[in-house]
């Protein structure tokens, strides 16, 4: 069992070969069936994250945006049934170097990390990937930066791409901080990109929560203006100029 726990199956198969014939019985033969069956599905793991490894290594987003809604991702997700399954090319056994992760959060929802590690804690500069923009798969997140104590913890990059306005509008948002255990605290340089402008947004943070909130004002003040996540978008519908500026919401990055 401990062997089998630490997933030293070719040592198990030694005990078997050398007492299995003494002990007889049904035990040996359904541990061996086990063993040929966590091998399957760690082969199988293997083979999607070192996909996830590639592509987060060349940070080709794009790419990682389709493996993220892939038939593969939902089969690995259904295979994990912890929170966290760790990718090294070539494991020594002691998780440290640069890795890819894939992590299963609070919400049940999941994301992917590549970057360094420590004794399978994430340390030092990293990368994640998640599902991102303003409604369900239309846009995807990307945080960069550095890591302490498995999260966020430093100065970092948050970069949204994604529509807005019914999926009518397509921005892309880069929001530069200090983050404390994944929440921005401090200044932070919030810049919002649409085909027509560039919105300056940036404000103050303290654990993720803006010290300003100026819904009341772009609802009196502009057409037609929608709550989309964490921020206020107000549209002109005759010049269709996009404003936007932040609402209450806690700014953190993606799983934290």
């Amino acid at each position: 069992d401990i062997l089998l726990e630490e997933k030293k199956y070719n040592e198990i198969r030694k005990l078997v070969e050398r007492y299995g014939e003494i002990i007889g019985g049904t035990y040996f033969s359904s541990l061996i069936a086990e063993i040929e069956e966590l091998e399957r599905i760690d082969a199988e793991n293997r083979a999607f994250m070192q996909s996830v490894y590639e592509l987060m290594a060349a940070e080709n987003y794009d790419e990682m945006f389709a493996l993220f809604h892939s038939s593969e991702a939902l089969a690995f997700v259904e295979r994990t049934t912890d929170d966290r399954y760790i990718y090294f090319p070539e494991d020594d056994g002691t998780l440290t170097g640069t890795g890819a992760g894939g992590y299963i959060d609070v919400w049940d929802d999941y994301y992917f990390y590549y970057g360094n590690y420590e004794n399978g804690i994430r340390t030092g500069e990293g990368r994640l990937f998640a599902e991102g923009g303003y409604r369900n798969g239309d846009g995807y997140e990307v945080f960069s930066g550095e890591w302490r104590d498995d999260a966020p913890n430093g100065l970092g990059e948050r970069r949204i791409m994604g529509y807005m306005m019914d999926n009518q509008i397509p921005f892309s948002s880069v929001m530069r901080s200090n983050f404390i255990n994944g929440l921005m605290d401090g200044p932070v340089d919030y810049k919002v990109y649409t085909e027509h402008e560039t919105s300056d947004l940036s404000f103050t943070a303290v654990l993720g929560v803006p010290q300003e909130d100026k819904t009341e004002e772009y609802y009196s003040s502009h057409s037609t203006v929608v709550r989309e996540h964490d921020r206020i978008i107000a549209y002109d519908d005759s010049t269709g100029v996009v404003q936007a500026h932040v609402s209450g919401a806690k700014y953190h990055v993606a799983g934290f």
